[in-house]
């Protein structure tokens, strides 16, 4: 069955796309980084440390419920995109009705599982837990696993916007979701809510969300059979084989966030991973900008492949390495010295600073971002099977390293062991792919893209340090200030001047001036 309808929705406007879907990726970002600015001291000064230490162990615990689909939501998003976007509504239907069949199943499976073992194992004394008790416990784990897993089923229908050309409205509606989480979330705690109550609670912006966007779907799409009539068992299973790459990357990913996170509360209990996760999420601000740019470029960077534009792909390449490689030695020098200053501050002086894990983390932040952007570039274009092997490797390496290191070392030891396990596998084998596939050499590439990044690392440096110096005497907040406007200034300059070429200045004006243009 074929339809002109779909095809007019992938017609032209692709600047206007990228614009919009960057701008409401964006803004995801802030609201999530707003978010966890928000919530930590209010969860500090209502719970106080242990308590919501506590709740973040359980929390990491449900948070692998994020793997159940296996990597199928991934790569079916990919096949419906293709099958509306060439008309193909009966392929799409069926597709649809055989992935939406295999999440539910899945999360009800696992539902139960979890629920199961909630209450049989002893949790409470497996991540030394001493506020909360077996039962609650238990009722908490279950209700985020619930929070989690549904948004599997969430994420495919949502994803469904990306499908017929709509990437911004399926984010805006993530957006309300995130919005009212938050809000919800806050309000509960700040009433007084109980650890049950608060995860009540953030199950329903999801269930609100996801009613709101299959109602959309059905008044504004009715070429878009939603339900499992039209499932197919055999189809279904034919999902396994080419998901298992996305299933590998996002599985080892949670293991290596979560995996620490659980790591450290064993090792040293639900206080010190308050800290560790707050002073983590302080330096993945940074990650999640960068991100939503790669997300929005995504598809771009199929379309160049497709086409063998390696030229193009080449620079774009370079460009996107360079830039948000400066980004992040950038926020990495500012926090370093300044760090301290803005944790009291976020926490209300709360929460102990712990300066050698804020290095460690830092460090990883700037030595991570060159390879994680060439990541961006093979998995957009189907060839992520490199990335896949070495996000396995690292996260089971990293992990036996950082337990081993952080017995010695404590907090920073777990980090510098994900480092270490980064720098012998990722670091050289991710790019040297992406290299392959736009037709470089990684020694030409590592010359001109990543061995300039030092003298700028060091000028930057130099001068933030000159400035908190010179703004001593003005306090701590006033050395803050001077540092962060110091670096906003030095670190742009000293990027578009002195790294990146003619080629990559000219990209930055235009992109610069069609957002400022539509601003």
């Amino acid at each position: 069955m074929r339809t002109a309808k779909p095809e007019a929705a992938f017609a032209g406007g692709r600047t206007g796309r990228f614009r919009r879907g960057a701008i409401a990726t964006l803004t995801s970002q802030v609201i999530r980084a707003v978010g966890q600015v928000v919530l930590v001291p209010v969860f500090l000064a209502a719970w106080g440390q242990q308590l919501y230490g506590e709740w973040l162990m359980l929390s990491a615990i449900a948070a692998q419920m994020v793997l159940v689909d296996m990597g199928v939501t991934t790569y079916v998003l990919n096949r419906l995109n293709q099958d509306y976007a060439t008309g193909e509504l009966e392929r799409f239907t069926r597709t649809l009705h055989s992935a939406l069949h295999w999440c539910l199943r899945l999360c009800v499976a696992a539902i139960a599982l979890v629920g199961f073992a909630a209450y049989a194992l002893p949790v409470e004394h497996w991540f030394q837990l001493e506020i909360v008790g077996h039962g609650t416990a238990a009722t908490v784990a279950i209700l985020l696993a619930v929070q989690v897993a549904a948004q599997v089923p969430y994420g495919l229908v949502t994803g469904l916007y990306r499908t017929v050309g709509e990437y911004a409205t399926g984010m805006t509606v993530y957006n309300a979701q995130r919005v009212l989480l938050i809000a919800l979330t806050a309000l509960v705690v700040v009433a007084g809510g109980s650890l049950v109550q608060v995860a009540l609670a953030q199950i329903v912006p999801l269930a609100a969300c996801l009613a709101w966007a299959l109602a959309d779907l059905r008044r504004r799409h009715p070429e878009i059979s939603l339900g499992t009539a039209r499932r197919e068992p055999g189809l279904a299973r034919s999902f396994l084989g080419p998901s298992s790459l996305f299933f590998l990357i996002r599985g080892s990913q949670a293991a290596s966030i979560q995996g620490t996170t659980l790591i450290a509360g064993a090792l040293f209990g639900p206080a010190a991973v308050t800290v560790f996760v707050t002073l983590r999420t302080l330096c993945n601000l940074v990650r999640q900008v960068a991100s939503s740019f790669a997300n929005a470029l995504w598809p771009e960077l199929t379309a160049l492949e497709a086409r063998g534009d390696l030229e193009t792909l080449r620079r774009v390449h370079a460009l996107a390495v360079k830039v948000i490689t400066a980004t992040c030695i950038a926020a990495a020098v500012t926090l370093r010295y300044t760090g301290e200053v803005v944790v009291e501050l976020w926490t209300g002086g709360e929460l102990a600073y712990a300066s050698g894990l804020m290095d460690a983390l830092l460090l990883m932040l700037v030595l991570q971002a060159p390879w994680t952007t060439s990541s961006v570039f093979l998995v957009a274009t189907n060839r992520h099977r490199p990335v896949a092997i070495c996000y396995a490797i690292t996260s089971v390496l990293g992990l036996g390293l950082g337990f081993l290191l952080a017995r010695s070392m404590g907090l920073s030891g777990l980090i510098l062991g994900l480092l270490a396990a980064d720098l012998a596998v990722s670091a050289w084998i991710v790019p040297r792919a992406t290299c392959e596939l736009v037709g470089e050499s990684l020694r030409r590439f590592a010359g001109r893209v990543l061995l300039p990044a030092l003298p700028i690392a060091g000028a930057i440096w130099f001068t933030a340090g000159a400035a908190a110096r010179i703004a001593a005497g003005a306090g701590s907040i006033g050395s803050t200030i001077a540092v962060a406007a110091t670096v906003a200034v030095v670190a742009p300059a000293l990027t578009y001047l002195a790294w990146l070429d003619d080629y990559e200045r000219g990209r930055v004006r235009s992109i610069l001036s069609r957002f400022t243009a539509r601003a």
